[in-house]
């Protein structure tokens, strides 16, 4: 067959194999049928959880921080129901699963003490048996226990997923019936949130926490003692307290050091001014004055009236180149001298200490005396200020002793309130596992419906409908490929390559004439 196909041939080939046309649908649509009504069922659970962040995801075991310190990063949302999705159908989970609820349950999908509607089809029930043999035939090839293959079972029917940017967990799962599939998404269910429970806790960490929390007392206990000893010895309730009040101490007293200095200055200045002051004023100063008889000279004229009365004497008594009476006239001579020299009368003064004078000489006593406390307190402030400093010096290598006990302390302190807290959480977290109490959340149970999901009977229909079609047209097709028969003048003529005169048609009537 060569060239473009007529219409009269395509019809001449369709009636030509008019029975294949019809045969081959009516037996892809027997199988459809059969499919439809003879295929295991199978029916779809479905379940939803709700991953919310909680105390599993937002905190670790309480061990892990136990030791040397390590980075520790909070996992995302997409990790967490990653780590969620992996767990769920994990092997260990689906093992435990077939455990609970035995091989047999899972491989067959029914209650034992109900029996399945499909076992009561006698029909089904042959071609069950048959296709068991044959299946048992291939499995003995490889052979496994009913429990591995109950575990590969679910493996392959369970489906678990979750949307994008969504804490919400999707499981669905397909079984021969509708409560063997609610039965095993509920059981799957349960061992996960016990196992979310299990893999956020280390089951040992309390009796470890609760050693270590002793061990800790004890050295806490230790520091603390040594710390108050410490400060008993060296009479120090506080070292900052200390160090302040030395500080507030040697500032005072340099504070009065330099008031002391000024003054000190200032009093010296003033002395020095008194002094200076005193030379410049007269000790004492006359007081009174008063006029008086010269009782010397009424005297000397007493005496010089009696050396003239003997003079008297004597000239008559005497020549006058005598030697008394030359002495005697020479003596009176002078007592006459002196008296004419001396006055009648004489002043007397009486004088006392200047007051100006003995009032500088208080103020300077007194400001030397000022002067001598200065010093002697200046001297003073000094003997205090090294008192001080050596205080201060002592304190500084007992500060650096007791620093060093109190950071000890401290870090005493510190690790033994990490472990009594890291042990009132592992605490919680096993009173919250007691209780099953976790951040998975059941936010649909396993659904039960008892339309099946397998096999769909549209799906199957357009699939019949289509393999239909395209077996007769494979049919058709193959049998005008392989057929040599001829048929038309173009066959003939380009088997012969010779053109054809004429043709004789394929009617009743000329075949009559060609009969006769």
């Amino acid at each position: 067959m060569t060239g473009i196909i007529s219409k009269a041939e395509v019809l001449e080939i369709v009636f030509r194999h008019k029975r294949k046309i019809i045969v081959v649908p009516m037996i892809v649509m027997a199988v459809t049928l059969a499919v439809i009504l003879f295929f295991p069922r199978q029916y779809r659970s479905e379940a939803k959880l709700y991953l919310q962040v909680g105390r599993e995801s937002l905190g670790i075991d309480p061990t892990a921080t136990m030791g040397s310190s390590t980075g520790l990063v909070q996992s995302n949302r997409d990790e967490e129901v990653k780590s969620a999705l992996q767990v769920v159908a994990s092997r260990g989970v689906i093992s435990q699963v077939v455990d609970a609820l035995s091989p047999e349950y899972v491989l067959n999908g029914v209650d034992s003490e109900v029996d399945s509607p499909v076992s009561k089809n006698g029909v089904l029930t042959q071609i069950k048996d048959s296709v068991g043999r044959v299946l048992g035939v291939l499995k003995s090839i490889d052979p496994v226990s009913a429990r591995e293959e109950a575990v590969i079972e679910i493996e392959g029917s369970l489906r678990v997923g979750a949307e994008r940017n969504s804490m919400v967990l999707s499981a669905t799962y397909d079984a021969k019936s509708p409560k063997a599939a609610q039965k095993v998404l509920d059981t799957l269910i349960e061992i996960y949130q016990a196992e979310h429970l299990r893999i956020h806790r280390n089951r040992q960490s309390g009796n470890f926490l609760m050693e270590q929390r002793d061990m800790l007392l004890e050295k806490y206990s230790s520091a603390q003692e040594k710390v108050k000893n410490t400060k008993n010895e060296f009479a120090i309730s506080s070292i900052d307290g200390r160090r302040s009040s030395l500080e507030r101490r040697m500032e005072s007293i340099e504070l009065e050091k330099i008031q002391n200095t000024q003054n000190l200055t200032s009093s010296r200045a003033k002395s020095e001014d008194l002094r200076s002051q005193l030379a410049s004023i007269p000790e004492r100063e006359t007081s009174s004055k008063k006029s008086i008889p010269n009782a010397g000279v009424d005297l000397l004229r007493k005496e010089l009236y009696t050396s003239q009365i003997r003079m008297m004497d004597l000239k008559s008594r005497l020549a006058a180149n005598h030697p008394q009476l030359i002495a005697t006239n020479k003596q009176v001579e002078e007592a006459q001298r002196m008296v004419e020299a001396q006055e009648s009368d004489r002043n007397e003064t009486v004088d006392d200490i200047n007051p100006i004078y003995r009032t500088l000489s208080l103020e300077l006593r007194q400001q030397d005396s000022i002067v001598a406390g200065l010093v002697a307190r200046q001297q003073e402030l000094l003997a205090q200020y090294s008192d001080t400093l050596r205080t201060l010096e002592d304190f500084n290598r007992q500060a650096i002793v007791l620093t060093q006990l109190e950071h000890e302390e401290q870090i005493a302190r510190d690790k033994y309130l990490q472990y009594t807290n890291s042990l009132e959480q592992a605490r919680s977290d096993e009173a919250l596992e007691n209780e099953r109490i976790s951040s998975v959340s059941v936010a649909q149970k396993a659904t039960i419906a008892e339309r099946p999901v397998t096999p769909s009977k549209l799906l199957v229909l357009v699939a019949g409908a289509m393999m239909s079609f395209v077996s007769v047209i494979s049919f058709v097709f193959l049998s005008e490929k392989w057929n040599d028969r001829i048929r038309t003048e173009s066959d003939l003529s380009s088997l012969l390559g010779l053109p054809v005169l004429a043709t004789i048609p394929d009617s009743v009537e000329h075949k009559r004439l060609l009969a006769r």
